[in-house]
């Protein structure tokens, strides 16, 4: 009953909030999605392929790592950029609203997309309390 509360509390937070970016640690890439462990709320956050944005690039390489490139946009996001994510990378990822009432989803953001934005940082070994 606890953990079906804290999805519902959780789901309805990040409804509210709109997309909250929070540092978590790479643990699975498949050749669809990525996943991502937000320390901060003790949860598991897929990032699919799909949800990128247009003319994204995913590659997948035995699910060691995975490398995306982003088209150059327009205006201020005006350059191409390109990552590669790494099992037990420290990443930042976009914790939003997924369709389904109560449900999350994961976003990666473009690189330097996020310049000047707050984003608390964790160091060190993390205690049950801290989760």
């Amino acid at each position: 009953a606890k953990q079906w509360y804290q999805r519902r509390v959780r789901g309805l937070f990040v409804r509210e909030q709109g997309t909250v970016y929070e540092e978590g640690v790479v643990v699975e890439i498949g050749d669809m999605s990525i996943d991502i462990l937000v320390l901060r709320y003790g949860i598991q956050v897929r990032v699919w392929r799909d949800y990128l944005g247009e003319g994204v690039e995913f590659q997948v390489k035995q699910k060691h790592w995975a490398h995306i490139t982003w088209p150059p946009g327009e205006g201020s996001q005006s350059k191409a950029g390109s990552v590669r994510y790494e099992l037990l990378d420290k990443v930042t990822v976009g914790i939003k609203a997924a369709r389904q009432l109560f449900k999350t989803s994961g976003v990666l953001p473009r690189p330097g997309s996020l310049d000047g934005t707050d984003i608390v940082s964790y160091d060190g070994v993390y205690g049950v309390e801290d989760v």
